[in-house]
């Protein structure tokens, strides 16, 4: 339905339900002052007007068509709670402050022949009722705006809980992953300790070894090679150790962010359940105007 009518910027907090006090009233109209009726509401433009609306849609409403003034015009429109025959509807909804508006209706019988309190004054009692009734209307527009905002927010509080479920698998996966490769390093490790060990043994043995002096240059080359295979096989194990210690210390990062994880989603899940508590309070305050 075409928007009809000047909106302020929502005001978000849900007072009780106010009471209006409709009255009739004069109203300029197109270069005329006019009988009317008006109610001053608790509620912003935005409310009253989404408000109004959704009646006029349920009521099926032909569309509005302009008409001067601010004001928009229902042609021909049948409303049951303020008459049993068809008239023209012009309603008109103004801002006072960010948060209070007024609603003004004029009824006509077609032709400008405009309703007053004199020539239908049951008519006018109607309107007035109506009037004073639409603080129902307009605070459950209310409320079905702040759930439909609430249904945002836990939306967007479960995507951030998918996420963080998300990282918790990369975060186990890759923790295995290390401690996998952990297993491997420890087996390889093993391994050059014992040639460590072996080679140690070797050149144990090449430097008790008797030689005449004919032989000692060519036991000291020997005893020179050994000392060289020891060392790189030392220096092999000592590497193989370091690396196990980089991968435990990953291992350790890992158990930290993983600890962190399960923090974030247990505040995320708190959090949802907060925000579900106050959607069910929401739900609850619209089905008390029910």
């Amino acid at each position: 339905m075409k928007k009809i009518f000047f909106a302020l910027s929502l005001a978000f907090s849900i007072p009780m339900l106010s009471w209006a006090q409709a009255i009739d009233t004069l109203t300029y109209f197109n270069q005329q002052t006019l009988p009317s009726s008006v109610a001053h509401y608790d509620y912003s433009t935005v409310e009253v007007t989404g408000a109004l609306e959704k009646k006029f849609i349920d009521l099926k409403f032909p569309k509005a068509a302009k008409a001067k003034d601010g004001f928009a015009l229902y042609k021909g429109v049948l409303m049951p709670e303020i008459s049993t025959v068809k008239l023209d509807l012009y309603a008109k909804v103004v801002p006072n402050g960010m948060a209070n508006s007024s609603l003004y209706i004029i009824l006509s019988k077609g032709y400008d022949n405009y309703i007053s309190k004199t020539t239908d004054p049951e008519i006018i009692a109607n309107t007035l009722n109506f009037l004073n009734g639409f603080n129902k209307n307009a605070a459950a527009f209310r409320y079905g705006m702040e759930i439909e905002k609430q249904n945002a927010v836990i939306k967007d509080v479960e995507k951030r809980i998918k996420k963080s479920e998300s990282e918790k698998e990369s975060l186990e996966k890759t923790k295995s992953k290390i401690q996998s490769k952990i297993g491997e390093l420890k087996q390889k490790s093993d391994g050059l300790k014992l040639e460590y060990e072996n080679q140690q043994k070797a050149l144990e043995t090449v430097r008790t070894k008797k030689a005449t002096i004919e032989e000692m240059a060519t036991l000291k080359k020997e005893v020179s090679k050994q000392e060289s295979a020891t060392n790189k096989a030392r220096k092999k194990q000592e590497e193989s150790l370091n690396d196990i210690k980089s991968k435990e210390e990953d291992v350790e990062k890992a158990d930290k962010n993983i600890a962190q994880n399960k923090s974030e989603q247990d505040k995320l899940n708190s959090e949802l359940q907060s925000e579900k508590q106050k959607l069910e309070d929401l739900k609850n305050k619209l089905a008390t105007l029910q």
